[in-house]
C-alpha cells in the first residue's frame, strides 16, 4: 500500500499544483484525447504507475483516501503533473461508474503491436499461445480475459477487428493491472489466424475432443466465441481440432472468461508438464 512521504513543516507536494501550460500553435485536443485512456481502480492505477508512470497525464484521487496513494501523489508534485484531491461523486462523474476504488488516472495509450509483429516473434519461440476472441464484446469479459491471459502467461489476446473492444477505464479495473502486461491485437480475417507451426484449435459445446484429454501444443491459437452463440459451424471447421470442455451437462456452456481461464490454465499446466 502506498504511505505519506515524510516533509519538512509547511511543505504538502499534495497541494502543489501543477504549472499552466500555453498550447502550442496547431494542437489538437481532440486527437490527444483520442490517444488517451481515463482509468480507474487501486490495482489497475498502481500497475500504471509501476510500468509507465510517464505516461500518466493527470490523477484524481478522492481527498480522504489521499494517504493511500502518498508516494504516487509525491512523485507526481515533483515532476509537476496535475492532480486532483477530489470527492466521490466527482469520481463518479469522471468514470460513469461507482466502482473507482478512490483513484482515477488519464493516460497516454500503450502502443499495441500488429499482429504480424507477434508472427515474428512466435516463430523464433518455444511457446507461446494466443487466444482469438470471435464476437465476444463485454469489457468485463475482456477484462476477465486479460488478468487470466497474464497469470497463465498467455502470448497475446487477438480480437476480430469487427467487434474489438476499446482497453477503457471498465476493462482496466476489472483486469486488476493485467491490461498492459499482455499483447493484445486485432485479426481481420481468420486466415490470420493460420500461422505455421501454431495449430489453430477451437472451443466448442461439443468438440471432438475434451480440453483435458490430451497436453497442448506448445505454441497454438485458440479461437473462443462469444456466450451465447459461440462459434459458428464454419469458424469452427477452420480448427484443426475442435476442444470441448466436460462437465455436469446441467448448465448451456460457461461464461467466456471462465472457458478461456480453463483453456488458458490447460496450456499453461502442459507446457510446464512438458520441460
Amino acid at each position: 500500500m502506498y504511505d505519506r512521504p515524510s516533509r519538512a513543516a509547511g511543505s504538502n507536494p499534495w497541494q502543489q499544483a501543477a504549472p499552466r501550460t500555453t498550447e502550442a500553435p496547431g494542437y489538437d485536443r481532440r486527437a490527444q484525447r483520442q490517444r488517451e485512456v481515463r482509468i480507474f481502480g487501486v490495482a489497475a492505477c498502481v500497475a500504471v504507475a509501476e510500468d509507465r508512470f510517464e505516461a500518466i497525464r493527470k490523477v484524481h484521487v478522492n481527498r480522504q483516501r489521499a494517504n493511500m496513494f502518498g508516494d504516487l501523489l509525491a512523485r507526481l508534485a515533483a515532476t509537476r503533473v496535475g492532480y486532483n484531491l477530489v470527492e466521490d461523486d466527482d469520481l463518479e462523474r469522471l468514470t460513469g461508474s461507482q466502482h473507482h476504488e478512490g483513484i482515477v488516472l488519464d493516460l497516454e495509450r500503450k502502443a499495441q503491436p500488429t499482429l504480424a509483429t507477434l508472427k515474428n516473434v512466435w516463430q523464433t519461440a518455444p511457446r507461446a499461445f494466443a487466444l482469438a476472441l470471435v464476437g465476444v464484446g463485454n469489457p468485463h469479459n475482456l477484462g476477465a480475459i486479460l488478468r487470466s491471459a497474464v497469470h497463465f502467461g498467455a502470448s497475446a489476446v487477438l480480437m476480430q477487428r469487427t467487434h474489438a473492444i476499446p482497453l477503457s477505464g471498465a476493462v482496466y479495473r476489472v483486469a486488476e493491472g493485467a491490461a498492459e502486461r499482455v499483447a493484445v491485437s486485432l485479426f481481420d480475417s481468420f486466415a490470420d489466424l493460420q500461422i505455421p507451426g501454431m495449430p489453430l484449435l477451437a472451443t466448442t459445446v461439443n468438440g471432438e475432443r475434451s480440453l483435458f484429454a490430451e497436453h497442448m501444443p506448445q505454441k497454438s491459437v485458440v479461437m473462443i466465441g462469444a456466450e451465447g452463440p459461440g462459434l459458428s459451424a464454419e469458424v469452427a471447421a477452420l480448427a484443426s481440432t475442435r476442444l470441448s470442455i466436460p462437465g455436469t451437462g446441467r448448465v448451456d456452456s460457461l461464461n467466456v472468461g471462465q472457458a478461456a481461464t480453463l483453456v488458458m490454465a490447460e496450456w499453461w499446466r502442459s507446457v510446464r508438464e512438458k520441460r
